[in-house]
């Protein structure tokens, strides 16, 4: 019942017979800086896990996934 009130007070916002036009006021742009990326370290794993890693991968490949 709470919910088909809440439908019913925003019935335009949940109307899906005809498609709407966003209209957007501000430019979408994400301001940077003239500076490289940051850089770290890689993460560290013994080489056994490194190795099960790549063989996951590999067969991750054979399979196309």
């Amino acid at each position: 019942d709470n919910v088909k009130r809440v439908l019913d007070k925003h019935v335009k916002l949940f109307d899906t017979t005809k498609p709407t036009i966003v209209i957007n006021v501000k430019p979408h742009a994400i301001k940077t800086l003239d500076y490289p990326p940051p850089s770290s370290k890689p993460y560290y794993s013994t080489p056994a896990k490194q190795d099960a890693m790549y063989k996951i991968t590999q067969e991750l490949l054979q399979f196309e996934l």
